[in-house]
């Protein structure tokens, strides 16, 4: 627990390196200089020319201040330093946010007090590339279209329907190269950009001795690599596929809410768009695409637009994505709450055929899964700590799934007869040209 002496008394951010030849960009960290760590990522596609390096340097610095968590949850050490440099108020500000709030499930699971642990202190003189650039309008980067990361599940495949429909330019991103992934890509038929992050072997080892291990703010370390990328691809938008659920949060530990989602909440993507304006650039535009929409609206589209295409090749079951390969032999395991979540979200929509076909089973219905039901329904326990929806969408998706699944009627007698109102367009940031396509889908 917190509050036990770390062997090591400073987190050091010691450098990150572009080399451009080989495209790979190699982020560097240490306790106390002595435990060294090395990050590597690497950005397999064609770069468009004349990128702007002073600008991709920013971004990168974004990505490793960002990854830099990974490393520093195995010990928190009471102190976080920089080698060279430092960074300035704002953006320490921003980090020490971020990897409070990106760290809660960790400190919740590992029973440590979150208080006074991450310990950014901004160093350097406050810059703002926006307000350079709104400057000299001449230095324009000249982006445009879209980037659109594909996880390989429902909601990423919807903002793909979406984008598609509206007649919008645009490309998917991948970090890894999952089966899942590759065959969403497949289906979709649009150029692809892919990236590759390899974690230290030096963590993993620790990690094997025992070091502290739990859920990091993923989300934000992508972000910063989609915004490279961006860059990189000469991409105007970001954009992501978080829905408004993503806010709330699972549970409340030692005065902090806990939401495994954080890094995928309105709040960060305020704040990260704020980030990039004021450090990064002006021009790159990172929003979530169907932020205003409920997870059960959202299934309700993919039910109706996209199932055809891609009810079989799929999938949100997390145990496709792990650092050494899917550890399940088919797209869905039908045992965690990622199944149960999203095979009951559909069943308004869909039959027990069409779920069972493309699961292999039916997993809301599976005895062997009613204490997770129980859960994501508020009957039992907290709400799951994974990526599922509120507990009422899933009250909703019980009320409305009875009509088609006799199992969901006993379920659905226990709860109120009030609906959580799945239909509701929900707070959000997307541009206005966005907000028009997706209106006109939904």
């Amino acid at each position: 627990m917190r509050g036990m002496k770390s062997t090591w008394e400073s987190f050091i951010f010691e450098e990150f390196e572009w080399d451009k030849l080989e495209q790979k960009l190699s982020l560097r960290y240490s306790f106390d200089g002595v435990v060294r760590f090395e990050e590597v990522w690497r950005f397999e596609f064609e770069m468009v020319s004349g990128v702007d390096e002073r600008i991709l340097n920013k971004a990168f610095e974004g990505l490793w201040l960002a990854a830099g968590v990974s490393y520093f949850k195995a010990a928190l050490p009471e102190r976080i330093e920089f080698r060279d440099g430092g960074i300035s108020k704002s953006q320490a500000k921003f980090f020490q946010k971020v990897w409070e709030n990106g760290l809660g499930e960790f400190f919740y699971e590992n029973r440590i007090s979150p208080q006074n642990v991450v310990n950014f202190k901004g160093e350097k003189l406050e810059t703002s590339n926006f307000k350079l650039q709104s400057s000299k309008k001449e230095e324009s980067l000249g982006l445009a279209g879209a980037l659109l990361p594909i996880g390989g599940g429902k909601d990423s495949i919807t903002s793909a329907i979406v984008l598609r429909e509206g007649a919008m330019d645009f490309e998917t991103w991948t970090v890894g190269d999952s089966a899942v992934q590759s065959a969403c890509c497949h289906a979709l038929s649009v150029p692809r950009a892919r990236v590759s992050r390899k974690i230290c072997p030096e963590l993993l080892r620790l990690n094997k001795e025992g070091a502290l291990n739990g859920h990091v703010p993923i989300s934000s370390i992508l972000a910063f690599a989609g915004v490279a990328s961006a860059l990189l691809r000469g991409k105007k938008y970001v954009v992501l596929s978080n829905e408004a659920s993503a806010s709330e949060p699972n549970t409340e530990w030692m005065g902090m809410e806990i939401n495994h989602q954080w890094s995928k909440s309105l709040n960060f993507e305020r704040d990260f768009q704020k980030y990039i304006e004021e450090n990064i650039s002006s021009e790159v535009k990172y929003f979530s695409l169907l932020r205003p929409l409920s997870e059960l609206r959202i299934a309700e589209i993919f039910a109706k637009r996209g199932w055809d295409e891609f009810g079989n090749v799929f999938s949100s079951c997390n145990r496709n994505f792990h650092l050494g390969g899917s550890v399940i032999a088919s797209r869905w395991c039908g045992s965690c709450p990622k199944c149960v979540f999203v095979s009951l979200i559909l069943a308004p929509w869909l039959s027990g055929e069409q779920i069972e076909e493309a699961f292999g089973s039916i997993p809301f219905a599976e005895h062997q899964n009613e204490t997770l039901l129980a859960e994501l329904l508020g009957f039992e326990g907290i709400k799951p700590l994974e990526c599922v929806g509120t507990i009422g969408e899933a009250r909703e998706a019980v009320l409305l799934g009875a009509q088609k699944h006799e199992c969901l009627r006993s379920r659905a007698d226990k709860l109120p007869a009030t609906i959580f109102g799945y239909k509701k367009w929900h707070e959000h940031e997307l541009p206005e040209e966005f907000e028009e396509i997706l209106k006109k889908v939904v």
